[in-house]
Protein backbone atom coordinates (compact mmCIF):
# COMPACT_ATOMS: atom_id res chain seq x y z
CA UNK A 1 0.00 0.00 0.00
CA UNK A 2 3.12 2.24 0.26
CA UNK A 3 5.16 3.84 -2.17
CA UNK A 4 8.31 2.01 -1.35
CA UNK A 5 10.36 2.77 -4.84
CA UNK A 6 13.01 0.15 -5.77
CA UNK A 7 12.10 -2.45 -2.18
CA UNK A 8 9.12 -4.03 -4.28
CA UNK A 9 11.60 -4.77 -7.12
CA UNK A 10 14.00 -6.61 -4.29
CA UNK A 11 10.72 -8.43 -2.78
CA UNK A 12 9.74 -9.69 -6.95
CA UNK A 13 12.69 -12.19 -6.94
CA UNK A 14 11.99 -12.89 -4.02
CA UNK A 15 10.85 -14.41 -2.85
CA UNK A 16 9.68 -15.03 2.14
CA UNK A 17 11.95 -13.27 6.59
CA UNK A 18 11.91 -13.36 10.51
CA UNK A 19 9.52 -11.45 11.35
CA UNK A 20 10.18 -8.23 13.29
CA UNK A 21 9.91 -9.94 17.14
CA UNK A 22 7.53 -7.92 19.57
CA UNK A 23 8.77 -6.91 22.95
CA UNK A 24 6.76 -5.92 25.61
CA UNK A 25 3.93 -3.36 24.97
CA UNK A 26 1.64 -1.38 27.16
CA UNK A 27 -1.20 -3.22 28.76
CA UNK A 28 -3.57 -0.56 28.66
CA UNK A 29 -4.15 0.71 24.85
CA UNK A 30 -4.04 3.98 23.75
CA UNK A 31 -6.60 7.03 23.21
CA UNK A 32 -6.41 7.94 19.60
CA UNK A 33 -8.91 6.54 17.18
CA UNK A 34 -7.65 3.49 16.14
CA UNK A 35 -9.37 4.32 12.68
CA UNK A 36 -8.03 7.34 12.01
CA UNK A 37 -4.53 5.69 12.62
CA UNK A 38 -4.90 3.20 10.22
CA UNK A 39 -6.57 6.02 7.27
CA UNK A 40 -3.95 8.31 8.08
CA UNK A 41 -1.04 5.55 7.82
CA UNK A 42 -2.46 3.47 5.05
CA UNK A 43 -3.48 6.95 2.94
CA UNK A 44 -0.14 8.47 2.89
CA UNK A 45 2.45 8.34 0.57
CA UNK A 46 5.96 6.74 1.72
CA UNK A 47 9.57 6.21 0.18
CA UNK A 48 11.83 3.55 1.55
CA UNK A 49 15.16 3.86 0.39
CA UNK A 50 16.72 1.70 2.44
CA UNK A 51 16.42 -0.52 5.48
CA UNK A 52 15.93 -3.97 6.12
CA UNK A 53 12.82 -6.40 5.06
CA UNK A 54 11.53 -8.87 7.23
CA UNK A 55 9.26 -11.33 6.06
CA UNK A 56 7.52 -14.61 7.33
CA UNK A 57 4.60 -16.93 6.93
CA UNK A 58 4.15 -20.15 9.18
CA UNK A 59 0.45 -22.32 8.34
CA UNK A 60 -1.00 -25.87 8.49
CA UNK A 61 -3.76 -27.19 6.71
CA UNK A 62 -5.69 -30.37 8.31
CA UNK A 63 -7.96 -32.90 6.54
CA UNK A 64 -7.91 -35.25 4.07
CA UNK A 65 -5.12 -33.30 2.58
CA UNK A 66 -2.12 -31.89 5.38
CA UNK A 67 0.28 -29.49 5.03
CA UNK A 68 2.53 -27.59 7.45
CA UNK A 69 4.91 -24.56 6.30
CA UNK A 70 7.21 -22.28 7.96
CA UNK A 71 9.21 -19.84 6.04
CA UNK A 72 11.35 -16.81 6.91
CA UNK A 73 13.39 -14.11 4.84
CA UNK A 74 14.88 -11.11 6.10
CA UNK A 75 17.91 -8.80 4.80
CA UNK A 76 19.00 -5.25 3.97
CA UNK A 77 18.25 -3.44 0.78
CA UNK A 78 20.02 -0.21 -0.95
CA UNK A 79 18.12 1.88 -3.51
CA UNK A 80 20.17 1.90 -6.59
CA UNK A 81 21.42 5.45 -8.69
CA UNK A 82 19.07 6.51 -11.08
CA UNK A 83 18.45 3.87 -13.59
CA UNK A 84 20.25 1.06 -10.84
CA UNK A 85 18.62 -1.95 -9.78
CA UNK A 86 18.67 -2.28 -5.93
CA UNK A 87 21.05 -3.71 -4.07
CA UNK A 88 19.42 -6.75 -1.35
CA UNK A 89 20.68 -9.31 0.50
CA UNK A 90 18.56 -11.77 1.86
CA UNK A 91 18.83 -15.10 4.04
CA UNK A 92 15.81 -17.50 3.35
CA UNK A 93 14.54 -20.61 5.67
CA UNK A 94 12.07 -22.58 5.06
CA UNK A 95 10.26 -26.08 6.14
CA UNK A 96 7.61 -27.54 4.39
CA UNK A 97 5.61 -30.72 3.94
CA UNK A 98 2.34 -32.41 2.56
CA UNK A 99 0.17 -35.35 2.28
CA UNK A 100 -2.79 -36.62 0.66
CA UNK A 101 -2.11 -34.14 -2.37
CA UNK A 102 -2.93 -37.06 -5.54
CA UNK A 103 -1.00 -34.64 -8.02
CA UNK A 104 2.02 -35.37 -6.29
CA UNK A 105 4.34 -37.99 -6.84
CA UNK A 106 3.69 -40.37 -3.69
CA UNK A 107 1.16 -38.31 -3.17
CA UNK A 108 3.58 -36.06 -0.54
CA UNK A 109 6.25 -34.02 -0.16
CA UNK A 110 8.94 -32.66 2.32
CA UNK A 111 11.90 -30.11 1.83
CA UNK A 112 14.06 -27.85 4.05
CA UNK A 113 15.75 -24.91 2.58
CA UNK A 114 18.21 -22.65 3.99
CA UNK A 115 19.69 -20.77 1.36
CA UNK A 116 19.42 -16.90 0.54
CA UNK A 117 19.16 -13.95 -2.35
CA UNK A 118 22.23 -11.20 -3.14
CA UNK A 119 21.79 -8.29 -5.89
CA UNK A 120 24.98 -6.54 -5.75
CA UNK A 121 27.61 -5.29 -8.54
CA UNK A 122 25.22 -5.61 -11.08
CA UNK A 123 25.27 -8.97 -10.71
CA UNK A 124 22.71 -12.07 -9.08
CA UNK A 125 23.95 -14.02 -6.65
CA UNK A 126 22.00 -17.49 -4.87
CA UNK A 127 23.48 -19.07 -1.88
CA UNK A 128 21.63 -23.03 -1.12
CA UNK A 129 23.67 -25.50 1.50
CA UNK A 130 25.94 -23.41 2.41
CA UNK A 131 27.41 -22.84 -1.24
CA UNK A 132 27.35 -19.67 -3.16
CA UNK A 133 27.05 -19.54 -6.60
CA UNK A 134 26.35 -16.80 -9.38
CA UNK A 135 24.71 -16.35 -12.49
CA UNK A 136 26.03 -15.57 -15.41
CA UNK A 137 25.40 -11.73 -17.26
CA UNK A 138 23.40 -12.99 -19.74
CA UNK A 139 21.02 -14.62 -17.24
CA UNK A 140 21.02 -11.77 -14.92
CA UNK A 141 20.04 -9.35 -17.72
CA UNK A 142 16.96 -11.79 -18.42
CA UNK A 143 15.61 -9.70 -14.62
CA UNK A 144 17.27 -6.88 -14.78
CA UNK A 145 14.29 -5.25 -16.72
CA UNK A 146 12.08 -6.87 -14.41
CA UNK A 147 13.54 -4.95 -11.63
CA UNK A 148 13.08 -1.89 -13.07
CA UNK A 149 9.49 -2.28 -14.01
CA UNK A 150 8.62 -3.38 -10.63
CA UNK A 151 10.55 -0.08 -9.40
CA UNK A 152 7.99 1.90 -11.54
CA UNK A 153 5.18 0.25 -9.81
CA UNK A 154 6.22 1.07 -6.85
CA UNK A 155 5.62 4.36 -7.50
CA UNK A 156 2.29 4.89 -6.97
CA UNK A 157 0.74 6.48 -4.39
CA UNK A 158 -1.84 5.39 -1.93
CA UNK A 159 -5.36 6.91 -2.60
CA UNK A 160 -6.90 7.43 0.56
CA UNK A 161 -10.15 6.15 -0.26
CA UNK A 162 -8.37 3.19 -0.72
CA UNK A 163 -7.28 3.20 2.95
CA UNK A 164 -11.23 4.73 3.89
CA UNK A 165 -12.01 0.72 1.97
CA UNK A 166 -9.92 -1.34 3.88
CA UNK A 167 -10.37 0.33 7.28
CA UNK A 168 -14.29 -0.47 6.74
CA UNK A 169 -13.50 -4.08 5.50
CA UNK A 170 -12.28 -4.57 9.38
CA UNK A 171 -14.23 -5.01 12.48
CA UNK A 172 -13.71 -4.92 16.47
CA UNK A 173 -10.56 -2.23 15.73
CA UNK A 174 -9.00 -1.55 18.69
CA UNK A 175 -5.82 0.69 19.89
CA UNK A 176 -3.66 -1.83 21.64
CA UNK A 177 -1.50 0.96 22.83
CA UNK A 178 2.38 0.67 21.95
CA UNK A 179 4.87 -1.99 21.74
CA UNK A 180 8.74 -2.17 21.39
CA UNK A 181 9.58 -4.23 17.84
CA UNK A 182 13.34 -4.05 16.68
CA UNK A 183 14.24 -1.16 19.19
CA UNK A 184 11.44 1.23 17.95
CA UNK A 185 7.93 2.14 19.73
CA UNK A 186 5.06 1.33 17.58
CA UNK A 187 1.70 1.95 17.95
CA UNK A 188 -0.63 -1.52 17.74
CA UNK A 189 -3.83 -1.60 15.90
CA UNK A 190 -5.81 -4.71 15.70
CA UNK A 191 -8.59 -5.69 13.82
CA UNK A 192 -11.21 -8.83 12.43
CA UNK A 193 -11.53 -9.19 8.80
CA UNK A 194 -14.85 -9.22 7.73
CA UNK A 195 -14.81 -11.63 4.35
CA UNK A 196 -17.80 -10.68 2.76
CA UNK A 197 -17.25 -6.85 3.05
CA UNK A 198 -13.91 -7.48 1.17
CA UNK A 199 -15.68 -9.59 -1.67
CA UNK A 200 -17.99 -6.46 -2.20
CA UNK A 201 -14.68 -3.99 -2.64
CA UNK A 202 -14.87 -2.75 -6.10
CA UNK A 203 -18.07 -4.28 -6.56
CA UNK A 204 -22.19 -2.35 -6.95
CA UNK A 205 -22.23 -3.43 -3.38
CA UNK A 206 -23.42 -7.47 -4.23
CA UNK A 207 -21.68 -10.29 -3.66
CA UNK A 208 -21.49 -12.58 -6.45
CA UNK A 209 -21.58 -16.32 -4.10
CA UNK A 210 -22.88 -17.62 -1.21
CA UNK A 211 -21.56 -15.60 1.49
CA UNK A 212 -23.06 -18.76 3.51
CA UNK A 213 -19.71 -21.08 2.36
CA UNK A 214 -17.27 -18.55 3.73
CA UNK A 215 -18.84 -19.52 7.53
CA UNK A 216 -16.00 -20.80 10.24
CA UNK A 217 -13.80 -18.51 7.73
CA UNK A 218 -11.95 -15.86 10.32
CA UNK A 219 -9.32 -13.09 9.81
CA UNK A 220 -7.39 -11.01 11.96
CA UNK A 221 -5.36 -8.19 11.45
CA UNK A 222 -2.01 -6.50 13.24
CA UNK A 223 -0.75 -3.06 12.10
CA UNK A 224 2.29 -1.10 13.64
CA UNK A 225 2.67 2.20 13.06
CA UNK A 226 5.92 4.55 13.91
CA UNK A 227 5.62 8.00 15.08
CA UNK A 228 6.00 9.27 11.71
CA UNK A 229 2.44 7.97 10.47
CA UNK A 230 4.35 4.88 8.42
CA UNK A 231 3.50 1.60 8.52
CA UNK A 232 6.39 -0.47 10.09
CA UNK A 233 4.75 -3.94 10.54
CA UNK A 234 1.78 -6.08 9.00
CA UNK A 235 0.74 -9.47 9.83
CA UNK A 236 -2.49 -10.90 7.96
CA UNK A 237 -4.23 -13.77 10.15
CA UNK A 238 -6.50 -16.27 8.69
CA UNK A 239 -8.31 -19.25 10.17
CA UNK A 240 -10.50 -21.88 8.82
CA UNK A 241 -12.87 -24.35 10.37
CA UNK A 242 -15.43 -26.47 8.65
CA UNK A 243 -16.17 -24.13 6.16
CA UNK A 244 -18.17 -25.51 3.03
CA UNK A 245 -16.15 -23.99 0.52
CA UNK A 246 -12.97 -25.96 1.52
CA UNK A 247 -14.72 -28.89 2.75
CA UNK A 248 -14.77 -30.15 -1.06
CA UNK A 249 -11.30 -29.92 -1.62
CA UNK A 250 -10.01 -32.04 1.55
CA UNK A 251 -9.85 -29.15 4.33
CA UNK A 252 -11.43 -29.77 7.10
CA UNK A 253 -9.45 -26.66 8.89
CA UNK A 254 -6.31 -24.29 8.39
CA UNK A 255 -4.54 -21.99 10.31
CA UNK A 256 -2.11 -19.39 8.23
CA UNK A 257 0.12 -16.32 9.52
CA UNK A 258 2.06 -13.71 6.99
CA UNK A 259 4.24 -10.77 8.34
CA UNK A 260 5.81 -8.06 6.47
CA UNK A 261 7.56 -5.55 8.28
CA UNK A 262 10.39 -2.92 7.53
CA UNK A 263 12.89 -1.61 10.16
CA UNK A 264 15.69 0.64 9.90
CA UNK A 265 14.14 2.36 7.00
CA UNK A 266 16.33 4.95 5.16
CA UNK A 267 19.15 3.74 6.91
CA UNK A 268 22.42 3.37 5.01
CA UNK A 269 23.05 -0.17 3.96
CA UNK A 270 26.33 -2.26 2.87
CA UNK A 271 26.07 -4.84 0.48
CA UNK A 272 28.78 -6.30 -0.66
CA UNK A 273 29.20 -8.91 -3.45
CA UNK A 274 29.68 -12.46 -1.92
CA UNK A 275 33.52 -14.00 -2.59
CA UNK A 276 34.72 -16.92 -4.77
CA UNK A 277 30.94 -17.99 -6.22
CA UNK A 278 30.54 -20.67 -8.56
CA UNK A 279 28.39 -20.97 -11.61
CA UNK A 280 24.83 -20.75 -11.24
CA UNK A 281 24.64 -23.31 -13.73
CA UNK A 282 26.32 -25.96 -11.50
CA UNK A 283 23.55 -25.65 -8.94
CA UNK A 284 21.01 -25.51 -11.80
CA UNK A 285 22.34 -28.80 -13.52
CA UNK A 286 21.82 -30.69 -9.72
CA UNK A 287 18.29 -29.89 -10.08
CA UNK A 288 18.11 -31.23 -13.46
CA UNK A 289 17.90 -27.66 -15.13
CA UNK A 290 19.95 -24.62 -16.39
CA UNK A 291 20.22 -21.04 -16.99
CA UNK A 292 19.67 -21.54 -20.56
CA UNK A 293 16.21 -23.61 -20.11
CA UNK A 294 15.33 -21.08 -17.93
CA UNK A 295 15.98 -17.99 -20.05
CA UNK A 296 14.10 -19.88 -22.61
CA UNK A 297 11.26 -20.07 -20.59
CA UNK A 298 11.24 -16.40 -20.20
CA UNK A 299 11.65 -15.91 -23.39
CA UNK A 300 8.96 -18.04 -24.57
CA UNK A 301 6.56 -16.76 -21.81
CA UNK A 302 6.63 -13.12 -23.78
CA UNK A 303 4.05 -15.17 -26.10
CA UNK A 304 0.64 -13.22 -26.31
CA UNK A 305 2.06 -10.72 -24.02
CA UNK A 306 0.19 -7.30 -24.61
CA UNK A 307 2.48 -4.49 -23.01
CA UNK A 308 1.68 -1.20 -21.94
CA UNK A 309 0.28 0.83 -25.29
CA UNK A 310 -1.66 -2.06 -26.20
CA UNK A 311 1.01 -3.54 -28.38
CA UNK A 312 1.23 -7.11 -28.45
CA UNK A 313 4.49 -9.07 -28.68
CA UNK A 314 4.67 -10.95 -31.48
CA UNK A 315 4.60 -15.00 -31.64
CA UNK A 316 7.74 -16.85 -30.56
CA UNK A 317 6.39 -20.19 -31.49
CA UNK A 318 8.43 -23.00 -30.25
CA UNK A 319 12.54 -23.56 -29.32
CA UNK A 320 14.44 -23.04 -32.04
CA UNK A 321 11.99 -20.08 -33.42
CA UNK A 322 12.97 -16.13 -32.64
CA UNK A 323 13.33 -16.45 -29.04
CA UNK A 324 16.47 -19.03 -29.62
CA UNK A 325 18.37 -16.65 -32.06
CA UNK A 326 21.56 -16.24 -30.02
CA UNK A 327 21.34 -12.91 -32.07
CA UNK A 328 17.67 -12.79 -30.71
CA UNK A 329 18.51 -12.98 -26.68
CA UNK A 330 21.00 -11.01 -27.36
CA UNK A 331 18.75 -7.73 -28.69
CA UNK A 332 16.26 -8.72 -25.84
CA UNK A 333 18.95 -8.46 -22.94
CA UNK A 334 20.15 -5.07 -24.39
CA UNK A 335 16.55 -3.94 -24.12
CA UNK A 336 15.81 -0.87 -22.24
CA UNK A 337 11.96 -1.15 -22.46
CA UNK A 338 8.93 -3.75 -23.74
CA UNK A 339 8.97 -1.38 -27.30
CA UNK A 340 12.46 -2.09 -27.59
CA UNK A 341 11.38 -6.41 -26.80
CA UNK A 342 8.91 -6.07 -29.43
CA UNK A 343 11.73 -4.67 -32.19
CA UNK A 344 13.99 -7.72 -31.28
CA UNK A 345 11.33 -10.43 -32.07
CA UNK A 346 9.68 -8.76 -35.06
CA UNK A 347 13.65 -8.46 -36.39
CA UNK A 348 14.30 -12.36 -35.32
CA UNK A 349 10.80 -13.61 -36.90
Amino acid sequence: MNRTRKLLAACAIALAAPALVAGCGDDDGGDEDPAEILRTALGQDTDYESGVVNIALEGSVEGAVSASVDADVSGPFQSGDEGEPPQIDLDATANASAEGIPQLPGGSLSFDLNGGVTLAEDSLFVTYDDTTYEASQRFYSKFSPLLESVESAGERTQEPENADSFVESLDNLENEGTEEIEGESLTHVSGDLDFASLAEQGSDGSVPFDTSQLEGLTGTVDVYVAEDDTVRRLDFGVNADGVDALAASGVDALDFTFSFGISDPNSEQTIAAPADPESLDDLLGQLGTSEAEIAGAIDRGLQGLVVPGGTEVPEIGEPGGAAADPEVQDCIAAAQDSDAIVECLEQGG
